[in-house]
Parts: C-alpha cells; structure tokens; sequence
C-alpha cells in the first residue's frame, strides 16, 4: 500500500511537472481539453486555414492575439464565445451541428461548466490569477541598462533586448494580457532565437537584469557577433526613439549606438527570416544565380560526390510527406565545422507532383539524382528535384536552415506548390522562423519510411544500379541518423531551458506576438508611456488632424484593433504628437505579414507597381481604393503569392506562358483560381508611363469585378 501510495505521489509530480514544463496553467490545459474533445473534429489543423485550430496542440497565445476570434477581457465581443452561446436550433452555433436531440449528427450545446472555461480564460481569470502588475516606462529600462553599464567587464559588447511592452500590456478589465506563463515562453523563444543564430560552441543565455526578468543582457561576441553586424540588424527597427535623458545619453556614450535597446518580439520576428537570417548566419546566395547549396556545402567542407560514397551517408526516398506535395527524398552526410566540432548536413530533394511523368521526377525510376552528385552518369536515372531544405547543425548543435530552387538559389520563401506550412494561415515556408517551428524537436516528428530501396529491388532496373540503391537507401541506417540527430539537438535546446515539446513552439510563438493587433488598453504598453493611462493617450491623438493618426485613435477609441501594419507606419507620427522623444530613422523593411513601412525621415513618393516578368502584383488595398491606411509604396516582390484571407493572389508566369495575353493589351481577367481569391494579370510595357497606365487600367479592372 505505501508503496503504491508513493508511485501515486510520484505520477502526481511528474504529471505536473510536464504540465509546467510546457508552460501551461491548470486553467490553459483544461481549455485544451475541451477543445479537444468538443471542436477538434472540426477544428484541427487542415485544408481549411480559414478556421481557427481548436484541438489540444492550440497555440493559446496565438489565439489570443487573433482579435477577429478574441477579444480580451471581453467574452460579450469575442467570436469565438458568441458563437458557443447562440440558441440550440441556431446554424451558426458551435459546436457545429446538424438536426434534433437524438438525431446522429446532433451534437450537445456547451454545459454551463465547459463554457466557464472559456469565459474565463477570455476574461483573463483564472483559478492562478496573475497579480497586477506595476507599469515599467520606458525611462526606468535605461536607467536599468544605464546601471548594467557600471559594472563587470567589455560593457562595449553589450546589448539589450526587452520584453516590457508585453510585461506592461493589460487586457479591457486591466489583467496582464499575458499571463506569467507566456512570459516564460516570450523568454525561452528569446533563449532559443539568440543560440539558433550563433556561430559558437557554448550555449548563451541573455541574462536579466531586472527584478521582473524582462530586460536581457547579451554580449556580442558569445554568439559570433560584431558591434557592425548588430547596426546592420537593428537599422531595420522601426520603433527606436531618442529620449535625450541622462540614461540614454549615458548609454549611447559606452555603446556608441542608438539603438542598443530593442525590443525582443521585433528582434525574434525580424532576425528568423530574410534578410537577417541569411545575413547573421552568413548564409550564401546574395549573388544573382549564385548556387548557395554549393556554396554552403564548400563552406561547411562538404562534397558531396565524395561524401555520399562514405559508410555514413543514407538517403530515404518516399512518395508522400507532411511537408513535400509530391516525392522527397532525403539525405544525410557528416560534416565537421571550423573550430572541430562535429555535426550534420540533411538536404531534401522535393517534387513538383506535375513533373512526375517527366524526365527526372520520379524518385523510384531516377533514384540517383542529382546530376552534380556524380553517382552516375545515365541520365533516366538521375532525378531533377524542383528545389531541396538543408538542415545543418551549427557549432553548438541547434540548427540553421536553408531553402533552395531547383538551381541551388537560395529562396526565402518556399513555391507553395512544392511544399507548405501547415502552421501559417497562407501555407507558406519561410526560411528561419518555418523551418525552426517546424523542427522544434530536431528532425522530423515521425521517421519517414523508406520506399526506394523496395521498389526498385522488386523493379527491372540493372543489378548494379539494384546493389548502388541498396548501398545508399536504407531505412535503418536513417532512423538512426534521425534518432542521434535529433537527440543531440534536443540536448542544445535543454541547455537553452527549452523543451522540445513546448507548446507553443517559442520562437514561433514570439513571431505571432508581435504581429498582434494594438487596443485601446496596450496603447500604452506599446509606447512606453508613463503613467500607463491609455485612456489620456486617446484624448491627447484625437486632437491630432493627421489622417493615419486621427485613423487610430477613431478605432481605438471605439475598441477597434488597429493591425500591427498601420501602427507600424503611423508609429512616427504618434511619437512626435505625444512628445515622447524623437523617431530614429531606420530603412524600409519588407515581410511577409507587413507591408513596406516608410522611413520617417524621408518621405516615400508614391511609384506604380513595378512588373516582374510579365506580371505585376497589385495590393488588395488598391483594389479596394486608396485610403490613409495603404501605405504609400505598393508592395513588389519577386515571390510566390502569399494566400492570405481577403488577399489577391497574382500569379508569376514565364514569359511565354498561354495565359498571357499579347504585350500591348489592356489586361485580361485570369481563370479563377479554386480558392477564394482572384488573379490579376497584366502585360509589361517598355516605359514607365506606359507601366503607370497599366498599373492604374489593372487597379480598376480589379475593381470593376469585385
């Protein structure tokens, strides 16, 4: 009896302790108990990314900030709760459900208890509620840093990163809109963001300097990094402002740098994809045409025509994967870095399904591919891969990644036809920050299972090429590789804090954090404001004339989230009304949620969308008519569409391709795409007035079909 007693103490322990280990409350977990047993049927992740993800894996913290499903502190205005307490007989009440009590697709409305839970965790209350918190200013974090600079050693290399506005934010009835559990993921996606982008050994922890834990201390060179490499990554911060206090003069003065103090969401968000990415790991591919995937293995002392014929080496070939839309093939090979330390070079080779009965794309017929692999010299036997994803271990055995075409050019986004994200609303891969919430726990979630050794064995393919297949695929050997792999990954993560089946993935979960919308009640949280009265903020913006401004404090004063993009632009403007310092000026950024946001300091003329190939992008808000909100520059990228909700999506063609129309005709509606968005096609004209006109006829041809 005592000995079962104890065994019962001891699941009890460790049940919670994985519980806390994820960073979930009792209240968060029961949420996701619910979700799972009463919306998952419906609501798990899918084709369908137009529904929230309502299952036991829900990214709470995601969920949260998607204001169009919650609304904090407010259950009455959220979706999501609204839709649980519509009458029984109603069609838009959830759980979804389909005839009478008794009838087999009928499903119960929610009970009193179950809807609780999520009121209150709408509401922010909780059986653990988080206490109040003081209101930290921007003035008391430099003078935090300005007193971190009086003491230890090389104070020249330090930098900081803060997680005040998130500590500061309060949702509409004043509970901290992130509980202290999303606190410890924001620093744990901090740990693992600075490591994953470090060229050293050792694992460094940023190291706080406050009492509340939400100003890190990092030093430049535990990771690799220079003073000039921290200017080229924080050039693009738009929300630096000059103060001019003692402190910030003090700062400034040791650190020879304006924006030595940067806010730790912006700095995950902007530092897991391009430019950043590439630029702080020293990823190959800024030369036009430059094959980065040979590159990057002649860096890492990788050849592959002489490392896949090593014992070590295994590939894996199978028709369907969770990430691939057609065959992938997978491989392996040893690497050994500068400084000694041993790793691993994984590169997939991915499918265009389309290309399957051409020459080359079909794994089990052309299994030895690619060409510069050198494993033979028949051609029907090596495959053409439509582009490959490397993952390689870095010195202190965390992983980088890199995306590539079927040239060996390095990408920033993934073809969506090729492969996707099932995690993103627009199903897109981005290098960085996809790749490093998708393999959170190092590899792959399950070993994929080798099909190419079996098939061709069984095939009337040549015995010599038979024994070479079997030589180099091998389902064994793989599992292994991913096993170890993925454990020596796994011990990196730990020594970061991290674990790596924390839910949500941390650095993932930072990314979507900072895309939240603004409300009323973070006004304040976002700008620093002392005195943390967001309500005097409002008085003080709707005296402002400016459009953009007075745009924001209309929504705002009406509870109307303002989307991340817009305050992002307007941020200046709101800085320079309230008196609360001087913008910085930083140069124009581009992402794949954010469009361009003008510099400050200089005024963007507006310029027509320019052509790329023969296609030009145009922006939803165009379409839909130019208001103070658009941002002055439309967004032009030579990238595959990002299928957004409400989005235009415009496709990118070879020049010779069917659907274009001849060059010199007024533009020509496109053949609707299956999903809910449209494609605008326009010829390219030789002149820039010519690129005006067609840039203004394609506006309002878009238009006219709305």
């Amino acid at each position: 009896m005592q000995t079962n007693l104890h065994v019962k103490r001891l699941a009890a322990l460790l049940i919670a302790w994985i519980g806390s280990s994820q960073g979930l409350s009792a209240d968060e977990n029961a949420l996701h108990e619910l979700f799972q047993k009463k919306c998952a049927e419906c609501h798990d992740k899918g084709e369908d990314m137009e529904e929230p993800e309502l299952t036991k894996n829900t990214d709470l913290l995601a969920l949260r900030g998607d204001t169009k499903i919650v609304v904090p502190g407010d259950r009455v205005k959220s979706e999501l709760y609204a839709r649980l307490v519509l009458p029984a007989d109603s069609k838009k009440r959830m759980p979804k459900s389909v005839g009478k009590p008794g009838d087999e697709d009928y499903r119960e409305p929610l009970t009193e208890q179950e809807l609780k839970v999520v009121a209150d965790w709408i509401d922010g209350k909780s059986t653990t509620p988080n206490t109040k918190r003081r209101f930290i200013p921007t003035s008391e974090v430099l003078a935090q840093v300005a007193g971190d600079l009086q003491v230890g050693t090389s104070v020249g290399e330090r930098r900081y990163l803060t997680i005040t506005n998130w500590y500061n934010a309060v949702d509409a009835n004043g509970t901290p809109l992130v509980n202290d559990a999303e606190l410890e993921t924001l620093r744990l996606g901090l740990v693992k963001t600075v490591n994953s982008l470090s060229t050293k050994q050792k694992i460094s922890k940023p190291q706080p300097i406050d009492e509340e834990k939400t100003i890190f201390r990092i030093n430049l060179s535990d990771y690799g990094w220079t003073s000039g490499l921290w200017e080229e990554i924080v050039k693009f911060y738009p929300l630096a402002v000059k103060l001019n206090d003692a402190n910030e003069q003090e700062i400034v003065g040791r650190l020879g740098s304006v924006r030595s103090v940067v806010r730790a969401d912006w700095f995950v968000f902007a530092t897991t994809q391009d430019p950043l990415y590439h630029r702080i790991l020293g990823l190959p591919g800024d030369v036009k045409d430059q094959d980065a995937a040979l590159a990057l293995e002649r860096k890492l002392g990788i050849d592959l025509v002489r490392d896949l014929r090593k014992p070590d080496s295994v590939r894996s070939g199978f028709e369907k994967s969770g990430v691939s839309q057609g065959n992938r093939v997978i491989e392996r090979v040893s690497l050994t870095h500068a400084d000694g330390t041993p790793g691993y070079y994984w590169k997939s080779y991915d499918f265009d399904p389309k290309q399957k009965d051409q020459p080359g794309g079909d794994i089990f017929t052309s299994p030895l591919g690619p060409v510069n692999a050198g494993l033979t010299t028949d051609r029907d036997l090596q495959f053409k891969p439509a582009g490959s994803e490397i993952i390689f271990s870095l010195p202190n055995k965390l992983q980088a990644y890199l995306l590539v075409d079927n040239r060996g050019r390095r990408l920033d986004k993934a073809p969506i036809e090729i492969v996707h994200d099932s995690s993103r609303q627009d199903g897109v891969i981005i290098n960085g920050q996809s790749c490093i919430s998708c393999h959170q726990a190092g590899m792959f979630g399950a070993t994929p299972k080798d099909e190419v050794a079996k098939k061709v064995d069984v095939s009337d393919a040549p015995k010599a090429v038979k024994e070479q297949v079997a030589l180099l695929y091998s389902q064994e050997r793989i599992a292994q590789h991913i096993d170890a792999d993925s454990r020596s990954f796994s011990e990196a993560l730990r020594e970061c804090g991290v674990s790596p089946d924390t839910k949500p993935e941390p650095v993932s979960g930072i990314y979507r954090l900072f895309l939240r919308d603004v409300t009323a009640q973070t006004l304040a949280a976002e700008l620093g404001a002392a005195g943390n009265d967001s309500t005097a903020l409002l008085v003080s913006l709707q005296r402002h004339a400016s459009g953009k401004v007075q745009e924001i404090a209309s929504k705002l004063a009406s509870n109307i989230p303002v989307p991340r993009r817009l305050f992002l632009i307007a941020h200046s403007e709101l800085v320079n009304h309230l008196g609360f310092g001087k913008p910085v000026d930083f140069v124009t950024h581009i992402t794949p949620e954010l469009a361009e946001i003008p510099n400050p300091g200089k005024p963007t003329p507006v310029i027509p969308p320019k052509p790329v190939g023969n296609v030009i992008r145009v922006p939803q808000e165009l379409i839909d008519g130019a208001s103070s909100t658009a941002p002055a520059r439309p967004v032009v990228k030579n990238e595959r569409p990002i299928a957004q909700r409400g989005a235009i999506k415009v496709k990118f063609l070879p020049p010779d391709d069917p659907q274009l129309p001849p060059a010199g005709m007024q533009p020509a509606k496109a053949k609707e795409p299956a999903e809910k968005t449209r494609a605008v096609i326009v010829p390219k004209f030789p002149n820039s007035q010519d690129q005006a006109a067609q840039s203004s006829a394609a506006i309002e041809s878009a238009r006219s079909r709305k």
